[in-house]
């Protein structure tokens, strides 16, 4: 967080040019605030199949944001990127609220783990040696983050009678085999309660590593049907237990993409942070929106504006536009979101990404329709991340303040970036209004916003781990850190053994995954 002195002043953008960005966005909101299909990384070409540097690269920064968002919350969304220094590679880290020290404590275990991985060639997953970091790894990550999965653990218990239910009752959903419901309904009486009792935080670290384990037994869920409703249910509880185990699959992920990256991390590596933005309100938000005024300001042609607001109300009425207008939509405080921070914290400082050729900001939820499009827009060449492309019409460009590095260009390059928004988002308006859009189906996703206030902390990680053995690393982070509790319980039952799914032992599996649902960004 920001100290008390005075801070220099703001270097605004025009009040009616910002208007013309918020009034057709509130609008654009009252008719849809889903703007398009999700895109999801898969969705986002990269250089060949397989695990590429490019990949690995993104897979880092997303599944180090994940993992540092210990909860549900919307001020603990966060957003990761890696950074080229002279003297080390920096895991550049921030925040709606900014990065409480748990995270940076976190982190910090993270990279010596990481650093001991870099400086063992002989080290894979499917090794010993690998298999024994990825726990290590695991129990630390898994004991911060237990809040978290203990929220996805209470969302999928609301589901549980429900499903016990049709599958009691059905002869079996359909394309579903008879080992695949006994498999699901042997998981839950093993693992998700302790006899009539649920479970607690602390149980949260074992249910993690069981739910990834035994992913492959879900799948039953996902390929259920029957009617709407209840194929969407059974989608959810299916992506829920996936999160459970999530955790997990990101810190294979990590641990896969350090050893693909070795020579490019054998630098070192070391923490900064970027400290939350202020909310705060701005000129558009002050006044209320009518149509007749957005209709106005989006047409200088009166019989384009004419056109426009006849299609438009075999949409809305005028008069019932207006009405949902002149509640709060138009009104609010705004943040910056957390990818905005760290690539301001670029823009700033003139930071050079460590993969110069896809500069990819990493977050912990996908990103919003706003951030998606100011990335794309940016002359930067920034890359597009995934997005849920939900808009929030509490958001705004980052601050540029008149003492800060390189404000006159940054200020310039959100001009730039502002125009290409306006015309975008009339574009998309116009074209939902000609087509006679209806509301789409929402989806889950989290919160974010942001400063660009820099703390750098440069974390001391000692000599180099190279030389301890594993138990010696293990010792070493007890001793610096305190224990992972994980570690201290078993995290398996043996004697759960799935018909017909194959049995993934105590030791976390290397096998690829593809959990792409909510990689990526932030939004708010």
């Amino acid at each position: 967080m920001s100290g008390g002195h005075l801070r220099s002043p703001l270097i605004s953008h025009q009040p009616k040019r910002l208007r013309l960005l918020y009034e057709p966005l509130c609008l654009l909101h009252t008719l849809s605030e889903v703007r398009g299909d999700r895109i999801k990384p898969g969705d986002i070409s990269l250089e060949g199949p397989g695990l590429t540097a490019p990949r690995c690269y993104r897979s880092s920064v997303d599944a180090i944001a994940y993992i540092c968002a210990y909860q549900k919350k919307p001020g603990y969304v966060t957003a990761a990127a890696l950074e080229e220094a002279p003297d080390a590679i920096v895991v550049l880290l921030a925040a709606n609220d900014g990065i409480d020290p748990a995270v940076v404590t976190l982190l910090e275990k993270v990279l010596m783990i990481l650093s001991w991985v870099i400086d063992k060639p002989t080290v894979r997953l499917d090794t010993d040696e690998g298999r024994g970091v990825m726990k290590i790894l695991t129990t630390h990550v898994l004991d911060l983050n237990t809040p978290k999965i203990f929220e996805y653990y209470q969302q999928v218990k609301k589901f549980v009678p429900w499903m016990m239910g049709k599958l009691d009752t059905e002869p079996g959903p359909p394309r579903a085999d008879h080992d695949s419901i006994l498999n699901i309904r042997d998981w839950f009486a093993t693992y998700f309660s302790k006899g009539s009792m649920q479970l607690q935080e602390n149980d949260m670290p074992s249910l993690a590593l069981s739910s990834y384990r035994d992913r492959e037994v879900f799948n039953a869920l996902h390929h259920t049907t029957g009617s709407l409703e209840q194929s969407r249910n059974f989608e959810s509880l299916h992506k829920l237990l996936y999160k459970l185990g999530k955790h997990v699959a990101q810190c294979k992920r990590l641990i896969q993409a350090t050893i693909r990256l070795r020579s490019e991390l054998s630098r070192g590596l070391r923490i900064e942070t970027i400290g939350g933005s202020r909310e705060d309100r701005i000129a558009p938000f002050a006044r209320t929106c009518n149509i007749q005024d957005i209709s106005h300001r989006m047409f200088s042609d009166a019989a384009k504006r004419d056109i426009f607001l006849q299609q438009l109300q075999q949409v809305y009425s005028e008069k019932e536009l207006d009405r949902v207008l002149s509640k709060d939509i138009c009104k609010g405080k705004t943040r910056v979101h957390a990818e905005l921070l760290v690539l301001d914290h670029f823009e700033q400082t003139g930071g050079r990404f460590l993969n110069k050729r896809d500069k990819y900001i990493g977050c912990s939820k996908p990103a919003c329709y706003l951030c998606h499009l100011f990335m794309s827009c940016h002359p930067g060449g920034y890359a597009s991340p995934p997005s849920h492309q939900k808009l929030y019409l509490k958001w705004r460009l980052p601050d540029v303040r008149t003492d800060e590095q390189n404000a006159a260009t940054r200020f310039q390059h959100q001009e730039d970036v502002l125009f290409r928004m306006i015309d975008t988002v009339r574009r998309d308006l116009t074209n939902d209004i000609v087509t006679n859009v209806g509301k789409r189906m929402g989806f889950a996703d989290s919160t974010a916003g942001g400063t660009s206030t820099i703390i750098d902390i440069e974390t001391n990680l000692g000599p180099s781990v190279a030389t301890l053995s594993l138990d010696e690393l293990r010792k070493t982070l007890d001793l610096q850190y305190g224990p992972g509790q994980g570690s201290r319980k078993p995290h398996m039952d043996p004697s759960f053994n799935p018909r017909g799914v194959p049995y993934f032992p105590s030791e976390i599996s290397a096998e690829a995954e593809s959990d792409d649902s909510d990689t990526g960004g932030v939004e708010i």
